[in-house]
């Protein structure tokens, strides 16, 4: 569709479809270049992938095609709002569920303006996304040293800390740290302070 579009600016100066063109490339090349791709952020496109198709099977298709067509749109419409309130089949699973439960913790016992330092998660992205979402409250650039950890104890500089699991054993195991205090433990997470 997006082809045949660009074809028909060009033969035909068909601007309707320069737009769609544009809008669809222009949104699809700036959301390549960003560094977290999530899925929600092409929801911007769908109502011009929307268009394009409706241009295409009115295009290519005779009336009694396109008349079944939406027929058959309207019986899996039918069929699938059936399907999910008649059955037990669920479609909200709970993403994030324990980086939810450690966000709430943050958000009622931190600062806004206070960062959590993250601890030996590689993945920012991927942390600081969902927790700062449900927590309105930031994660600092990992740091993945122990004597950086300590420097920035000693120094008062961040009173939370997130890690994993198994790094908060090791640190427990290894006592590399003095009064460290489990806040929370939500799934591989756990949030805790130095005091």
């Amino acid at each position: 569709g997006f082809f045949r579009l660009l074809k028909d600016y060009i033969s035909k100066r068909d601007y309707s479809a320069a737009l769609l063109v544009l809008w669809c490339g222009i949104t699809f090349g700036i959301l390549s270049l960003a560094i977290a791709k999530k899925q929600w952020y092409l929801m911007s496109l769908f109502p011009c992938f929307a268009i394009i198709n409706a241009k295409m099977i009115d295009t290519w298709f005779s009336e009694k095609i396109k008349l079944n067509i939406i027929k058959g749109v309207i019986a899996f419409c039918i069929i699938a709002n059936l399907i999910i309130t008649c059955t037990p089949i669920r479609l909200d699973w709970n993403r994030n569920a324990d980086m939810k439960k450690i966000a709430a913790y943050a958000k009622a016992n931190i600062n806004p303006d206070e960062k959590v330092l993250l601890y030996k998660i590689d993945d920012y992205w991927f942390t600081q996304l969902p927790f700062l979402f449900y927590s309105d409250r930031s994660l600092t650039r990992p740091v993945m040293n122990i004597e950086i950890l300590n420097e920035k104890i000693s120094k008062g500089e961040n009173k939370f800390f997130l890690t994993t699991v198994s790094v908060w054993e090791e640190l427990i195991n290894n006592n590399e740290l003095k009064d460290l205090n489990i806040s929370i433990s939500a799934g591989d997470y756990v949030l805790f302070s130095c005091l």
